[in-house]
């Protein structure tokens, strides 16, 4: 119905966790529809939050936006009705909801509670009430966590995994309430009946001995992670997932107690969205014997001492700095991943540890990173992006992504983009002519072909310019009567069919260039036809790869 004067525009905030389905979306709309009705209400527009915790703003895109437009001045409504208190959220420190009501009251815009017991007014007995409710929703919260961390506790004691990902070498059994077997879960798979538990089983024969191998080299051999994770990849060994291995990842391993097949739960946990935080030994829930060992406790204790006292055993700064001018040297510029890949070198957490940030670590070295995103490195002024662009101009005679990339001197190319625009900006902007991408592919061809190095598959098919095609195909169209994907495919004389569609547009293009005009009926008929199909058989017999 349209809005009159005695008519006030309002929307409606709707939030559902998963706990209750008296909260449901359909009740709420529901109630406040009822609430709107009686008050003279209309609901103009409605903001939810589905399979929100309402513990926190975090991923709320709903309310965040809602608070934005009741800020915004031109807003269409002039209230917002929530089915109760705790839809706005259950916030660990009532204030923070508080907090965000004042906010929309400040603004102009009441929020109405549709489904509680007293009326939203700023009178003294609605402000406790509210308060109380408040109160009560966050303890609601707080012993909902009481009791899932209790259950949870008692799981992992029975021998049940409870959460977190799984570690290479170990996979996960589903089984049903009576301990039977179903299935194993693959990566990112849950259960689906809540009376089924997932228990640890021991990875393939393969996984068994990587792990064995990883102990054996840390100890024995003396290897770091970063040295374990190399070899692994030189060696070809993939990690959970067909990953590389890295240093994180061999590490993790070596802290796993399922190697000594011990289950060790609640050694780190987070409440109510807080950070996570380490718990005493004391708190720990260990299973013993849960799987057959792939290790001895005397190994497994050896690598936990050798782990401490090589973490314990600090590099002296300068020796870490020396490191990294060195590599600086080698490389020609720095970033995290250069730092991490480099062999004999401490990684970037260690770097970030000894000094705090990696501005901090290239400041120390007089390293200055050729972009800025943040803001606080280096500041490029126009004149000095011309004059450094128009330098390797001059060197190259011409410009490139992969060669703004590749040279320091110069901002990247995501920075460059975002303050002048795509590559024929950049040409403008020193000056220069901008090239088509036909030129500047043409262009890479010939430096290609002065490198001696193999052509990739786009730059070897510009040799084919757009009169030799249409004669191939006139040849093709005298030799069988009629053009076709399959026959385009099988001549060595012809590019690839994405090449002669990119040129022509597409393929009824190419065989109307050629003299054959058929339209795609036509076409479709052929498909059916014994000549076309002998034409595929023969194509696939011919040896993959082209001239």
């Amino acid at each position: 119905m349209p809005v009159t004067a005695t008519v006030v525009p309002a929307v409606q905030y709707i939030r559902m966790s998963m706990d209750n389905q008296n909260y449901s979306i359909e009740s709420q709309i529901q109630t406040n529809a009822e609430y709107a009705a009686q008050r003279g209400y209309q609901i103009i527009d409605s903001y939810i939050d589905a399979g929100k915790s309402g513990l926190s703003l975090r991923g709320r895109d709903a309310l965040k936006k809602l608070l934005s437009d009741a800020l915004n001045p031109g807003r269409q409504f002039q209230a917002i009705l929530v089915r109760d208190v705790s839809r706005w959220g259950r916030f660990q420190n009532p204030d923070q909801a508080a907090h965000y009501e004042f906010l929309c009251r400040d603004a102009g815009v009441a929020v109405h509670y549709c489904a509680e017991p007293f009326e939203n007014d700023l009178s003294p007995m609605a402000s406790i009430l509210k308060n109380l409710k408040r109160v009560m929703a966050h303890e609601y919260s707080r012993e909902i966590s009481e009791k899932v961390t209790r259950a949870k506790l008692q799981q992992a004691r029975l021998g049940h995994k409870m959460g977190g990902s799984t570690v290479y070498g170990f996979h996960r059994m589903l089984q049903d309430q009576h301990g039977n077997p179903r299935f194993l879960l693959g990566p990112g798979q849950r259960k689906a009946i809540r009376s089924d538990r997932v228990r640890f089983v021991l990875g393939t024969p393969a996984e068994q001995e990587v792990i064995r191998s990883i102990f054996e080299l840390y100890v024995h051999g003396a290897y770091s992670f970063k040295q374990i994770a190399a070899s692994f990849r030189e060696a070809g060994i993939l990690a959970t997932g067909n990953r590389p291995w890295t240093a994180a990842m061999v590490s993790r391993v070596m802290a796993s107690e399922l190697c000594v097949g011990r289950y060790a739960y609640n050694k780190v946990s987070a409440k109510l969205q807080g950070p996570q935080r380490k718990n005493p030994e004391r708190l720990w829930v260990r299973v013993p014997d849960i799987l057959p060992p792939l290790i001895s406790e005397e190994l497994f204790a050896k690598a936990q001492v050798c782990r401490a006292l090589r973490q314990s055993t600090k590099i002296p700064q300068e020796k870490l700095l020396s490191d990294l001018r060195q590599l600086l040297l080698e490389k020609g510029r720095l970033s995290i991943g250069i730092i991490n890949n480099a062999p004999g070198i401490a990684s970037a957490t260690a770097y970030k540890d000894n000094f705090g940030t990696m501005a901090e670590v290239y400041r120390q070295i007089g390293y200055k990173k050729p972009y800025c995103i943040s803001g606080s490195q280096r500041a490029w002024t126009r004149d000095q992006l011309r004059q450094s662009l128009s330098a390797l101009y001059q060197r190259h005679g011409f410009l490139s992504y992969k060669l703004i990339d590749d040279d320091i001197s110069v901002p990247s190319t995501n920075w460059l983009r975002r303050k002048l625009g795509g590559r024929a900006a950049i040409y403008a902007f020193v000056g220069a002519a901008p090239k088509t991408h036909s030129d500047i592919m043409k262009e890479a061809w010939r430096r290609h072909v002065q490198q001696v190095k193999p052509l990739p598959r786009v730059m070897r098919e510009i040799r084919f310019e757009r009169a030799a095609i249409v004669k191939r195909l006139q040849e093709l169209l005298s030799l069988h009567g009629y053009l076709s994907v399959p026959l385009v495919k099988a001549d060595p004389h012809l590019p690839s069919t994405a090449t002669i569609e990119k040129r022509f547009g597409s393929y009824v293009n190419a065989y109307r260039a050629a003299g054959w005009d058929v339209d795609r009926s036509k076409l479709a008929t052929l498909r059916n036809n014994r000549c076309y199909r002998a034409t595929t058989k023969a194509r696939r017999k011919l040896p993959a790869g082209r001239s």
